[in-house]
């Protein structure tokens, strides 16, 4: 993946789970590789991660690339299970939080994502700063933002 390549392949690019599966096809890369490259050429602030559904029906964060592993949870597990019964190719884009226990309480984390269904586990790409709309991407209702940032292509 030639930095020179790849600054060219993204400088029009929106930070999308689309494009970075469209990437890491070029490339014949993993998307982790992919997104790890990305960040060490400072092109995207994003993180990826890897959700496995648990047996009492919550998700657990299974790998994370891009950022420190946490044991956030999903604060509205419908989000990811949306994305599990979905296609693989659906994406869904919005606002969201996770939360994750801490010694004094609950940590209460807001993030910008896409997530979708990846080999039966659910696969999120959490955006830092994104300036402009990602286009395919189905956005969600959220109960705590009630106007979606994104629109539907």
């Amino acid at each position: 993946m030639p930095a020179l390549d790849v600054r060219r392949r993204t400088k029009d690019r929106v930070a999308s789970l689309e494009a970075l599966r469209d990437l890491a096809r070029h490339y014949r890369v993993s998307m982790p590789a992919m997104l790890i490259r990305l960040r060490n050429l400072a092109l995207w602030r994003a993180e990826l991660v890897l959700w496995h559904e648990m047996t009492n029906g919550s998700f657990a964060v299974k790998r994370l690339w891009g950022g420190r592993m946490t044991e956030w949870r999903w604060h509205d597990a419908r989000i990811p299970r949306a994305a599990l019964s979905a296609s693989p190719e659906k994406i869904f884009g919005g606002h969201s939080f996770w939360v994750v226990d801490m010694p004094k309480g609950q940590q209460f984390g807001p993030v910008h994502d896409q997530v979708t269904r990846h080999r039966g586990e659910v696969l999120a790409l959490v955006l830092r700063k994104q300036k402009k709309e990602p286009q395919g991407t189905v956005c969600r209702q959220s109960e705590l933002f009630p106007r979606p940032s994104w629109t539907p292509a």
